[in-house]
């Protein structure tokens, strides 16, 4: 019964791996052209430029990436705040999430400031964003194809409701201080498989 429990962990384990990593490497030239001619077509392309979206999936190297999102919601006219604005994007957000999640995707962070600049120079007064966040794509692949996704454009409207400014752009770590789930997830299930045996050990 204990080996049958190692067994399971493992095929989960395996499961989570190639559902989480990439393994069809960068994009082809095919692929790539096929993105642009969706790209002209959909919301994206209102307010990325085109040549900047297609260097960045010519120098796709198959790796995740993360997407920064400095963010500053709209506030109401009457009262100031971003009730309504945050229930706009909640409307946007929970479509896209699922487009996301299916791709292997997630967020990372969602932080709000808690104060003005510290230790700044040299940057424009318009720089300042309230909310920042951070998503995690599997592969420019997967970023590609939510962005064609059928279902999304009909909620981007929302997203436009909500923001007021901002700035996202792509970014890889060098280095960081918190487990990634490529790392924790194995750990969590050989805990279980531990824990599991333990129990079997003790109560059968």
């Amino acid at each position: 019964m204990i080996f049958e429990v190692f067994v399971i962990g493992t095929i989960i384990h395996m499961t989570f791996v190639f559902w989480y990593r990439n393994f069809r490497g960068p994009m082809k030239p095919a692929e790539i052209e096929k993105t642009m001619d969706d790209f002209s077509r959909s919301k994206a392309s209102e307010t990325t430029k085109p040549e900047d979206f297609r260097k960045f999936l010519e120098e796709d190297d198959g790796k995740e990436f993360f997407i920064a999102n400095y963010i500053e919601l709209k506030k109401s006219s009457e009262d100031m705040s971003t009730k309504e604005a945050q229930e706009n994007l909640h409307r946007y957000y929970k479509p896209f999430a699922k487009a996301l999640l299916r791709r292997a995707g997630h967020p990372v962070y969602m932080v709000k400031r808690v104060g003005n600049n510290i230790d700044t120079w040299n940057i424009r007064e318009d720089l300042d964003y309230p909310v920042m966040s951070m998503m995690r794509y599997r592969s420019r692949r997967d970023f590609a194809e939510i962005l064609s996704d059928d279902k999304l454009p009909d909620v981007h409207k929302f997203k436009l409701m909500a923001i007021e400014r901002t700035i996202s752009f792509p970014i890889q770590f060098r280095f960081m201080s918190f487990m990634n789930p490529f790392y924790w997830v194995p750990c969590l299930i050989l805990l279980i498989c531990f824990v599991l045996s333990f129990g079997i050990n003790t109560f059968l």
